[in-house]
């Protein structure tokens, strides 16, 4: 099943690909060393390294996998009035009049703190296919709260 990401998020993933892959050859030197140490069933360094290498590999192919799964996005060329995948949404709390500003993105792009949420999130699935002065409800974990949608962007 394709992964949606848009095209900021496939492009960090990638690198985040070549910054494992270039750990490869540092590892494979670590190996080499520790196994110039003599009896491999007892050096730590060895099995320290090795352990290393199978750490660093499993990531690799779990990025890799992740990245030709991904159903990569350009949000600039989305014309809508509607939300969808990659909007950047300026949300009002109605009760307290506070503003959030979310950009959905697939799952393995969120960074809550960077104002970047999962289209899987709860806020995500009520704000999709709204329009900007629509009302959504939205139940969190502190509670229900009511949002309006202020301003919809593609960027």
């Amino acid at each position: 099943m394709p992964n949606p990401m848009t095209t900021n998020g496939y492009e960090e993933l990638l690198r985040r690909l070549d910054e494992y892959k270039s750990q490869r050859r540092p590892i494979a030197e670590e190996i080499a060393e520790a196994r110039s140490k003599g009896d491999l069933s007892e050096n730590a360094e060895y099995h320290a390294a090795k352990a290393k290498q199978e750490m660093l590999e499993r990531k690799i192919a779990e990025i890799g996998s992740i990245a030709s799964d991904a159903e990569v996005i350009d949000v600039a060329t989305i014309e809508s009035d509607n939300i969808v995948f990659g909007a950047t949404v300026s949300l009002r709390e109605v009760d307290s009049g506070k503003r959030h500003i979310y950009k959905l993105v697939g799952q393995m792009e969120a960074d809550v703190s960077n104002g970047l949420i999962s289209i899987d999130a709860a806020l995500s699935r009520e704000v999709l296919g709204k329009k900007v002065g629509d009302i959504v409800c939205v139940s969190l974990p502190a509670g229900e709260r009511l949002y309006e949608i202020e301003n919809i962007k593609y960027e």
